[in-house]
C-alpha cells in the first residue's frame, strides 16, 4: 500500500521502519529509522503519539512539523516567555538552556518539561544528526567533569559520561534538564542555570531577562546571586575540554555562593 508523497515535511511508515523527509526539498533524501527503535520510543514514554507499522505496509503517517531550527525560540521583541518547557527532569536543579529544540514532531508542541525515556537520546541523534549528538555528549561530559558533592551526584549513577548519557541524562529523577525557554531566576533557589550560546543569551537579555551579568571574557558571564552562567554553545569546538574545565570552575563558584 503506497501513499502519495505530498510537498512539505512528512513521515512515512516503511517496511521494517520509518522514513522521515521533506518532499519539498530540491533533492529529497529520506532518513530511515528502524521500526523497532521508533516504536520502542513511542511505546515507552508517556505523552508520546502511538504509531503502528506492519511489515509490508507503506502508509502515510501524520505530517512531521519541522520548525526552522535556525530561529530563536522567542521571536517577538521585548517579550520574554515565562513558561518553562523542554526535555528532562521537571524538578531538575541543573538546567541548561538552548535556543532550539530537536526538529521532530514529538517535541514541536512542548508546553512543559518532559522527561526522556532510556534510548530516546539515540533516537534524536539518528533523526536529527551530529549537531544534537554533540549537545548531549558535551552535556554529559560537563556533568562528569564536576567533582562529586552533595549537589552533584552524577558519578553515583554511571561509570562514565557515555553510560550516564545513555542511561540517565534528561530522564525523570536525573536532576538534569535541557530547556528551550527562558530561565526563571526568581525566586532564587539552589538551581543552577546555564545559557548555552552568547547570541541566545543576548536575545533573552534584550527581551527582559532580569540578570546582572558580569562578563568574564568574550564567551563567559556570571550572575552569582541568581546562579546564572553564560557559556559557549554545547559543541566540541565551541566548548572544548579546556573551556569545560573553566565552566566547571564557575559552577563551583555558584555552588559555594
Amino acid at each position: 500500500m503506497l501513499a502519495q508523497v505530498q510537498a512539505g515535511p512528512s513521515c512515512f511508515a516503511a517496511v521494517g521502519g520509518v522514513l522521515v523527509g521533506n518532499a519539498a526539498w530540491p533533492c529529497c533524501c529520506w532518513l530511515y529509522i528502524p521500526a523497532a527503535l521508533y516504536k520502542h520510543q513511542l511505546n515507552g514514554c508517556n505523552n508520546k503519539q502511538q504509531t503502528s507499522t506492519r511489515p509490508g505496509d507503506f502508509a502515510i503517517l501524520p505530517a512531521v512539523v519541522t520548525p526552522d531550527i535556525r530561529q530563536p525560540i522567542v521571536s517577538q521583541p521585548n517579550q520574554l516567555q515565562t513558561s518553562q518547557y523542554g526535555l528532562g527532569d521537571p524538578d531538575a536543579r541543573f538546567r541548561v538552556y538552548v535556543a532550539n529544540r530537536p526538529p521532530m514532531q514529538e517535541y514541536h508542541a512542548l508546553a512543559q518539561v518532559q522527561p526522556l525515556c532510556r534510548g530516546e537520546i539515540a533516537l534524536i541523534n539518528q533523526a536529527c544528526g551530529n549537531g544534537w549528538r554533540k549537545v548531549f555528549n558535551v552535556y554529559a561530559k560537563l556533568l562528569f567533569a564536576l567533582p562529586q558533592t552533595p549537589l552533584f551526584t552524577f558519578h553515583q549513577h554511571a561509570a562514565s559520561w557515555q553510560d550516564y548519557r545513555d542511561s540517565r541524562l534528561l530522564q525523570n529523577g536525573s536532576d538534569t534538564a535541557l530547556l528551550f525557554s527562558a530561565p526563571q531566576l526568581e525566586p532564587v533557589t539552589d538551581r543552577i542555570h546555564i545559557i548555552a550560546g552568547r547570541t541566545f543569551a543576548k536575545v533573552l537579555l534584550e527581551q527582559g531577562l532580569a540578570a546582572q551579568l558580569q562578563w568574564l571574557n568574550a564567551e563567559f558571564a556570571i550572575d552569582k546571586r541568581q546562579r546564572l552562567l553564560i557559556c559557549p554553545y554545547f559543541d566540541y569546538r565551541q566548548l572544548n575540554n579546556e573551556k569545560i574545565a573553566y565552566l566547571v570552575s564557575l559552577i563551583r563558584q555558584l555552588e559555594t555562593f
